[in-house]
């Protein structure tokens, strides 16, 4: 993804590869936080496709008028009856946002 300025970002790309091969899907949430504090959903790319599949996500962006403090990218794996298991791995501050 490319920053443009405070308040958003554009031509972002999420791929979600499932590469243990473990009967798991796999997802990826992107989230931002904006300048005013709140915490939205931007994306939610699932793999279902089982074993050495991708999926993918393109022209992700996003524009906050009290401006975009920062995008994180949270990884989960799924199986039905069991708890996902998810690690935040990412966070991208924005460095047109100041602190």
């Amino acid at each position: 993804m490319t920053w443009v300025d405070r308040s958003s970002f554009h031509n972002g790309a999420l791929a979600v590869a499932d590469q243990t091969c473990d009967d798991r899907s796999v997802h990826a949430t992107l989230t931002l936080r904006t300048g005013s504090g709140a915490v939205r959903r931007l994306s939610d790319n699932r793999n279902t496709d089982g074993c050495g599949t991708t999926a993918d996500s393109h022209n992700i962006a996003a524009t906050d008028t009290s401006g975009i403090r920062s995008l994180t990218l949270t990884l989960c794996r799924s199986a039905p009856g069991t708890p996902d298991e998810c690690e935040t791995g990412y966070i991208a501050a924005n460095p047109y946002y100041g602190s």
